[in-house]
């Protein structure tokens, strides 16, 4: 399975962009932070990372769900910003037990 194209719009775009890499890569936070990277040369509004001149993506919050949960969050645009490990939040919300806490 590949990419749709970028006539099936964006959203689809950016679910085969998904789908080719987290079946490239085992499924992790790290694949989805790559995805979230994404450039589309030609057409910034379809990518998943957005740069338009004064428009464009500001921040990025990634959420995984699993045995391993994970979240994180890059304040900015996440090709230019780092994520940062928040998983201790889930712990701290009480949405996960302690012992799936990942370490920070």
């Amino acid at each position: 399975m590949g990419c749709s194209t970028a006539n099936d719009g964006p959203a689809a775009w950016i679910e085969g962009v998904i789908r080719l890499k987290l079946k490239q890569e085992k499924p992790s936070p790290d694949a989805l932070a790559d995805v979230c990277r994404t450039h589309v040369a030609d057409s910034p509004f379809e990518s998943t990372c957005v740069h338009a001149g004064e428009y464009g993506t500001r921040s990025s919050t990634l959420l995984w769900i699993g045995a391993q949960p994970a979240l994180r969050y890059a304040e900015g645009a996440p090709c230019a910003a780092p994520y940062r490990d928040m998983t201790p939040l889930l712990h701290d919300l009480g949405l996960f037990p302690a012992r799936e806490r990942v370490s920070a």
